[in-house]
């Protein structure tokens, strides 16, 4: 019997990471509104269940592009939201 090969990212009993399109493109407009500083967007993405903490290719999150850009009202909608996922846990 063979044992199901486990990678460095995966631990044994985890299912591996799902990787589409659709949610990939969401992350990428959700860094994209940081930058802009489009809370809307970020509201919508939320509430659509992006993952907050998506890095970019630079490993970046939407906060950190949000920081970098001193998009101030991003950066409280972002932490609102991060903070409003914890309670929900």
């Amino acid at each position: 019997e063979q044992k199901p090969q486990v990678t460095a990212d995966q631990s044994p009993g985890k299912p591996a990471p799902v990787y589409s399109p659709a949610k990939t493109a969401k992350e990428k407009m959700l860094r994209e509104a940081a930058k802009t500083g489009d809370c809307y967007i970020i509201r919508n993405l939320v509430m659509d269940g992006v993952d907050l903490d998506a890095r970019d290719a630079s490993g970046r999150t939407a906060l950190n592009i949000a920081t970098q850009y001193n998009q101030k009202d991003a950066i409280k909608t972002l932490l609102a939201a991060r903070e409003m996922r914890r309670l929900a846990q």
